[in-house]
């Protein structure tokens, strides 16, 4: 089992840009007292995450060089060794090190034995399709991996070779005291001891009395708001939509190209439905529509309701999509109720301070 941390813990989380993870882990972790950093390479710097915490490490955009050797971009390399260049300067700053997904000093991960051999602490954050089993609910249809349609996606993340994709997540097991996860993506994990569920800390601060207004006054909004429409069942979602449409007075939005996060935001602000995705546990989204008091419609299977049986999903597969949305669309205070239970919910597992407190006795910092 993985020692008790000391009183002068640092905690650096970093370093990639993924759904603003890391800069809402740091806000979590201070906001219980904890010393910790967030980084991110200044190339995954955007406009669709906040960024307003994080320390930017500086690499050189290698798709767009500042000039060529004999037509050679060698940025490539320069960045490699502007890498090995700040993971020098940061290792003495600190001595726990929080990863996000497999996303390290070096592709080959010399970075974590160097860690391990300095007796740092070493967590990983698993968010997504990376480390996801392709197999891990293969008997049902709407599993997420057995209706993705990135074929994209699916070469990154290894989906044809599961090998390669095992290996990989059970090469970083190896350096871990903790993984935090959810069952689908840290399946490939060997010692499940190291596994601890993945509550994702957001900052909002609910205006209840406002958020809940919408419910009593206004056109209800239903939106679908994909990161990856190719991956969160876009193509059987917006069918049904489209349906829904002629069917009933109601407003429809469906997000098909990206979006600076606060147009996100805004948008969840006002919606009443939040149509996620259909085939694996809740994200992010789903939780800045649930601090917003916007209900959730996303699939909520056994092996993920398990764990947190009191989420106010509403459960939905491809079959039940329509069925569901026409009965909450007639049923205004059953919705509300959803939104009232959101709320809650964001407040007693998602926001900032409880997720701080849940992790800091979880991962036994001090």
């Amino acid at each position: 089992m993985p020692e008790k941390l000391n009183k002068t813990d640092r905690i650096f989380i970093g370093l990639a840009n993924i759904a603003n993870v890391h800069e809402n882990f740091c806000k979590a972790f201070k906001s219980v007292g904890l010393n910790c950093d967030s980084y991110v390479w200044s190339t995954d710097a955007n406009n669709f995450y906040t960024d307003e915490v994080a320390r930017k490490l500086f690499l050189f955009d290698v798709l767009n060089p500042p000039f060529l050797i004999f037509r050679k971009n060698i940025f490539h390399t320069i960045n490699k060794v502007l890498k090995w260049y700040h993971f020098a300067k940061i290792i003495w700053r600190y001595n726990v090190f929080m990863f996000v997904s497999q996303y390290t000093f070096d592709t080959r991960h010399i970075s974590l034995k160097i860690l391990n051999r300095l007796g740092k602490k070493v967590i990983f954050l698993f968010v997504g399709c990376v480390e996801r089993d392709v197999e891990y609910d293969k008997t049902n249809p709407d599993y997420i991996c057995n209706n993705c349609l990135s074929s994209t996606k699916q070469r990154f993340c290894n989906c044809k070779n599961l090998e390669l994709k095992r290996e990989k997540v059970q090469n970083i097991e190896k350096y871990c005291h903790f993984i935090l996860g959810q069952p689908d993506i840290s399946s490939y994990v060997n010692d499940k001891s190291k596994v601890v569920w993945f509550f994702l800390p957001y900052d909002y601060s609910p205006d209840r009395e406002a958020l809940l207004r919408k419910y009593d006054y206004s056109k209800l909004k239903i939106v679908h708001l994909p990161s990856n429409k190719e991956v969160k069942q876009t193509h059987v979602i917006s069918p049904i939509l489209e349906k829904i449409k002629l069917k009933y007075n109601v407003d429809i939005i469906v997000k098909d190209e990206l979006w600076e996060q606060k147009k996100i935001t805004d948008t969840l602000q006002e919606a009443h439905i939040l149509i996620n995705s259909i085939g694996t546990g809740y994200n992010m989204t789903a939780v800045e529509a649930m601090a917003r008091g916007t209900v959730v419609l996303n699939s909520h299977p056994e092996w993920f309701k398990k764990w947190i049986p009191d989420a106010p999903i509403v459960h939905i597969t491809q079959k039940s999509l329509e069925e569901t949305l026409g009965h909450l669309i007639q049923n205004r205070s059953i919705l509300k109720k959803y939104a009232i239970n959101s709320i809650n919910f964001y407040t007693k597992y998602h926001s900032l301070k409880s997720v701080g407190e849940y992790y800091k006795k979880r991962l036994k910092l001090i």
